[in-house]
């Protein structure tokens, strides 16, 4: 059966998905490597087969109809917030840009819904992992049916990265002032942060960032699969979650301006609320946990977020509802 999307953008922001339900330890002083996610076969990989595998974006294929796993964490550190250097921004600038003649189907917003959706999943909840690549920390989530979203800092804010299951390289990649698609390896679609699209003939510096973003984008993911993993500091998340919030936030304004947005997202709505309804209630009380602990000082280990949600009644009888029992 051909799988319709979760419309997150429209229900992220009520419901944060938990990208990790499986148990993360306590923090410590210093950085602790964590657990590495298991790698599951493609097979296995959930709802959805990888952006690239075929050439086609969105040519997603139910493989069961059980939840999808739920994956690791590693433990937040209590340290002191760190220094966060940022990423390089390639002399990037926003400038004035020609914008499609033709008005927009629904099916021309597929990466930037499809990115929109990862984004209410996350949600406020911390990130799962840090890892290192050239002299920065990016911060990465990942769901439990292999969706991942990495976050590096910029001059102007947050540069963020998403992946299908399974891809070696991302879908699509936001910057402060724009949005890149990307299909076998090609730029398939850019996106002003109003959620307008761009028409490419006028486009040549988001052309030329785009290209430099996809070799970053593959590099990143070879240094998150490849190296280890960490914990974030929990100061340093309660300093810049504020920024990312603003992002998601931008983009859930954006989508209401944009009617063929909206109707990507409507169209994939049911399938990916009912299948995500676990993590989302998971992930919100990791946020909430995070912020009571923030409250209380940092004190004691760092919460578990995720360890004890298998055995929660809420997350049970939502798992069983997704399996028709």
């Amino acid at each position: 059966m051909q799988v319709k999307l979760l419309n997150s953008l429209r229900v992220g922001a009520a419901m944060s998905l938990a990208l990790g339900l499986a148990a993360c330890g306590h923090g410590d002083s210093g950085k602790q490597a964590a657990a590495q996610p298991s790698q599951q076969p493609q097979a296995q990989l959930g709802l959805m087969t990888a952006v690239g595998a075929t050439g086609a974006p969105l040519d997603w294929a139910a493989q069961d109809g059980n939840p999808p796993p739920l994956p690791g964490c590693a433990p937040m550190l209590q340290q002191a917030s760190a220094p966060y250097r940022p990423a390089p921004s390639y002399g990037y600038r926003r400038e004035r840009v020609a914008y499609d003649a033709v008005p927009p189907a629904p099916d021309d917003y597929a990466y930037l819904g499809l990115a929109g959706s990862v984004s209410g999943v996350i949600g406020d909840a911390p990130p799962d992992y840090a890892f290192a690549y050239d002299g920065v920390e990016p911060w990465a989530w990942q769901t439990g049916d292999g969706y991942l979203a990495y976050a590096e800092p910029i001059d102007d804010g947050y540069r963020y990265y998403y992946y299908a299951p399974g891809a070696g390289w991302p879908f699509l990649v936001r910057d402060p002032y724009y949005s890149y698609g990307y299909r076998s390896g090609g730029l398939a679609a850019i996106y002003d942060r109003e959620g307008r699209r761009l028409d490419f003939a006028h486009a040549t510096m988001q052309r030329a960032a785009a290209a430099q973003y996809w070799d970053r984008g593959e590099a990143l993911h070879r240094a998150y699969q490849g190296g280890q993993r960490f914990g974030v500091p929990a100061g340093l998340w309660a300093a810049h979650r504020g920024m990312i919030t603003r992002d998601r936030n931008a983009w859930i304004a954006a989508r209401r301006d944009q009617p063929a947005w909206r109707g990507w997202d409507a169209q994939h709505a049911p399938v990916m609320q009912a299948r995500w309804s676990a993590e989302a209630l998971a992930r919100r009380d990791a946020a909430s946990r995070f912020d009571r602990w923030r409250a209380d000082g940092y004190r004691g280990g760092a919460p578990q977020f995720y360890a004890e949600a298998r055995n929660d009644p809420r997350v049970q009888q939502l798992s069983t509802r997704m399996q028709g029992g």
